[in-house]
Formats: C-alpha cells, sequence, structure tokens
C-alpha cells in the first residue's frame, strides 16, 4: 500500500504555488524532513520537507508546473508493501545519508525546523543536530541558527570579501537575449513573487501619499576636479557638475543592471538594457523636453559635456527628431 503526498496549506490564505525544482525523483530513498521540493508562491520561495522516510515510487509535478493545496505531488511506498518492479531502488542521496547519520549519531529524530531554516543550516554548513531549539517543542528558529553559526559565517564573509575581486558585484542579467529599437536587451520572465510585488507597487502608485527626501553633499571636491577638466582640449567647453553626475549614474547603472531594467506588463516580464541611455531634462520655451544622450557610460567627461550642448541645442531650436526623446 503506498502513501500519497499532497501540497499542504502553505498558510496566509496562500492557495498555490509554482515548481521551481523537483528535488527528488522516482525510485530515490529519502529520510523524514529530507526536501522534496522548493515552490514559489506570491509572498515566498519555500522548500517542502518529505513527510516520511521511504522509497519514491512516484512524482506526479513537472518544474514551472502550477499546483494547488491538496493535489498530488509524490508518492511513497507504504513501508512493508512490496515496490513495484518498474521502480528502481536508487542509492541513498547524500543529503539522506548525512541526515540518517546525524539521527544514528545521536539516537534520535531530525531536530524540528522549518524548510527555510533547514535550507539555511544547509548553506551554512551546520548540523541542525547541535543546535538547541529555542523554539515550541525544541524547534531551532532562525535567531538560534545565527546564533550557533555566527562565528563561522563572520570569518567566510571576511574571507569572501578579501578574495573576491572588484567585478563580483556585478550581477549579469538571466533571460533570452533579444532587441528592442535602441539596443541589445535581455528578456527575464516574472517570478510569481516579482508578479505580486510588481502588481503591489503599481497599486501603491495611486493609493499611497509618496514623499520627496533631499539631502546635501559637498561638492568641493567635485569642483576642483571638474574646474580642473575646464579647457583642457576645448577652451570654450562650458562644463557644469552635470556631465559628472551623469557619468557616475552610467557607471552606477553598468554595476547594477537592475536599475536598468524595465517591466513589461504585457508579456510579465523584466526587460533589462544592456545599453545605457540617459534622458535630459532641457527647458525650452514649450516647455520641459527631455533629449536622449545615448550609450552615456562608454563617454568620457568632456565627450558627455559636448552631447549635453549638442542636444540641449536641438531641444531649444525645435531642431530634433521624436525618436531623439525616446529609448531612455
Amino acid at each position: 500500500m503506498s502513501r500519497e503526498f499532497r501540497l499542504p496549506d502553505l498558510g496566509e490564505g496562500v492557495m498555490e504555488g509554482q515548481i521551481l525544482r523537483v528535488l527528488v525523483s522516482e525510485g530515490d530513498h529519502v529520510t523524514e524532513d529530507q526536501p522534496l521540493l522548493e515552490v514559489e508562491t506570491d509572498k515566498a520561495s519555500v522548500e517542502i520537507p518529505s513527510p516520511h522516510t521511504g522509497i519514491v515510487l512516484g512524482v506526479h509535478i513537472t518544474e514551472q508546473q502550477i499546483v494547488n493545496v491538496g493535489d498530488l505531488l509524490v508518492t511513497f511506498d507504504g513501508g512493508s508493501a512490496a515496490i513495484p518492479s518498474n521502480v528502481e531502488v536508487k542509492p541513498t542521496t547524500t543529503v539522506a545519508t548525512s541526515v540518517a547519520t546525524s539521527m544514528a549519531s545521536h539516537g534520535t529524530r531530525t531536530k524540528p525546523a522549518s524548510p527555510a531554516v533547514r535550507k539555511l543550516a544547509r548553506e551554512l554548513g551546520v548540523d541542525l543536530q547541535t543546535v538547541n531549539g529555542s523554539g515550541p517543542g525544541g524547534r531551532v528558529t532562525r535567531a538560534d541558527l545565527e546564533a550557533a553559526s555566527g562565528t563561522v559565517e563572520r570569518a567566510t564573509a571576511r574571507s569572501a570579501v578579501k578574495r573576491a575581486p572588484a567585478s563580483a558585484s556585478v550581477k549579469e542579467p538571466s533571460g533570452t537575449p533579444d532587441n528592442d529599437n535602441w539596443g541589445p536587451i535581455v528578456r527575464e520572465p516574472l517570478t510569481r513573487a516579482r508578479k505580486a510585488i510588481a502588481e503591489a507597487m503599481v497599486r501603491s502608485a495611486s493609493t499611497i501619499p509618496h514623499a520627496t527626501d533631499t539631502d546635501d553633499a559637498d561638492v568641493t571636491d567635485l569642483d576642483k576636479l571638474r574646474r580642473g577638466y575646464q579647457g583642457l582640449d576645448k577652451p570654450n567647453r562650458k562644463l557644469s557638475i552635470l556631465p559628472f553626475v551623469i557619468r557616475a549614474t552610467g557607471l552606477a547603472l553598468r554595476k547594477h543592471p537592475i536599475f536598468n531594467a524595465s517591466y513589461d506588463a504585457v508579456n510579465e516580464q523584466i526587460v533589462h538594457h544592456r545599453y545605457i541611455s540617459i534622458a535630459i531634462g532641457v527647458h525650452t520655451d514649450r516647455g520641459l523636453i527631455a533629449p536622449v544622450l545615448r550609450n552615456a557610460e562608454k563617454l568620457t567627461i568632456p565627450q558627455i559635456a559636448d552631447e549635453l550642448a549638442v542636444v540641449a541645442e536641438r531641444a531649444r531650436t525645435t531642431s530634433f527628431e521624436v525618436n531623439d526623446t525616446r529609448g531612455g
């Protein structure tokens, strides 16, 4: 007789989720609390642990599939029942081995902990059996785990900072390469959580009062740098602070590409722009015009100043084209 495992209640009114990863396959030997799969809901990504120790007879879901609470996920052997001849029993997985070893050495069942805490413990390389749980029934909390691993985690972090190259902080976008009218882009499908976040942010734009914070900065050194550029190759060039701000913005967007992305609501995608084009507000007799400075991160400070003079003159003399104000 087999045992069925269905998607449990994920809490807080969440009734469905998307399968991100299936961590077991037919024939695997798993232990109680071993992660079976990872599910993403509108609120978070969680690992679903196994409720049984036994052999996986069937996996009834696939990655990227949408599942509802109560849907059949995995079927296990019933303990005493014979395993069907068409199911190949595979060796115990590494995770199962470590859990089983831990259980044997401590002579008890695994420590109770949430899937998120178990995942963090694996990432930190901490054996949950050695952590004293302060939660109900001895449940190990995140605070317990952080307290137990604090010394090791801080040492590891310091070591990583020393080893990390300067470019390590640049996260390349993942997705499908494409092009729009202005240059190369990468299209990344929205996860369920990010879709929910996007919808909430759109609602907040019209339902929540917004505030603007203004801070002062000492630009004495920057002004000295600006004066040093003045007249290097063009004595008549007008060099303000703005080219330095544009240059810094371009470099920051290249280092943090997610800030150079847009939301495609129709296709439910994040569009990462591989080009950096910055719109510049120019006051004219017809109102505010915003011509675009293209590939700004590739320009030097003097080149930005020269381009600014050109686009500003075109805006004021209405000699620009519509495309000059698009793609920023």
